[in-house]
């Protein structure tokens, strides 16, 4: 009997981290939050570049559009740190347009991986937008994709 436990424990905590596998232990390549709720972040693609030494683009496409991008500041990248996000270092190119607003009041942004172009990037971010309501609303993402190199 209590090798039946065991082995259906043994079991559960496979099945348990085979469906946390993506970047910190989220579903690569996908945006989740309550600004669902006011805006589409619906994503179908993701690109990441290194703009220069210090700054990296994650970018979350839905079609055409991009519903969000994140500009972080990677000076003195160790894999694993947290970066923080400040105000406008996440926003949307979209047609019509829409904007998140300009206000995080908490934020980051984490590399699971090194910053190699030519090489997979993955990590994930978060931040609380302050609405201009006074009200908060959340975003949330996890990456997994080549990092390409590029500029703005």
């Amino acid at each position: 009997m209590s090798l039946r436990i065991v082995i259906a424990a043994a079991a559960i905590c496979a099945f348990a981290a085979a469906c946390d596998s993506g970047p910190c232990g989220e579903e690569p390549n996908q945006l989740g939050g309550s600004v669902s709720e006011l805006y589409d972040i619906e994503a179908d693609d993701v690109r990441a570049r290194r703009i220069d030494d210090d700054m990296v683009t994650v970018e979350y496409f839905h079609g055409e559009n991009v519903v969000a991008k994140v500009v972080a500041n990677v000076r003195g990248f160790r894999k694993g740190a947290a970066f923080p996000l400040r105000d406008g270092s996440i926003y949307r190119v979209t047609s019509p347009e829409t904007q998140f607003p300009e206000r995080i009041e908490a934020g980051a942004i984490t590399f699971e991986s090194d910053l190699k172009v030519g090489s997979e990037a993955s990590g994930c971010f978060n931040a609380r937008f302050l609405m201009d309501d006074g009200s908060q609303r959340t975003i949330k993402g996890a990456f997994e994709t080549k990092l390409e190199a590029g500029f703005e």
